[in-house]
């Protein structure tokens, strides 16, 4: 009701869930979290900093999957048959 009155889209819980994770995403360590969101106990802290290292380790090993790609591509050979190949060996 109060996200309706102050005519802001979405719940107050989808509002304390979407700045837990912006702040988790942006570095915010489980103690922060849980003095910024008033939570007692690590456990929803824990949460949204695991979810916010995994996205961070799986953005930072994803170039790994282009990599073992490209390794294992052949290079074309040259257009234009043996005679292109003769000039270029």
């Amino acid at each position: 009701m109060a996200c309706t009155a102050a005519k802001c889209p979405g719940t107050a819980h989808g509002l304390r869930k979407a700045g837990a994770t912006r702040a988790a995403e942006n570095g915010a360590t489980e103690k922060q979290l849980m003095a910024l969101f008033g939570w007692t106990s690590g456990r929803m802290a824990t949460h949204y900093t695991k979810k916010a290292s995994q996205k961070r380790l799986a953005k930072e090993a994803a170039h790994l999957l282009l990599d073992a790609q490209t390794q294992n591509k052949k290079p074309a050979p040259p257009k234009g048959g043996a005679g292109e190949i003769a000039k270029i060996l």
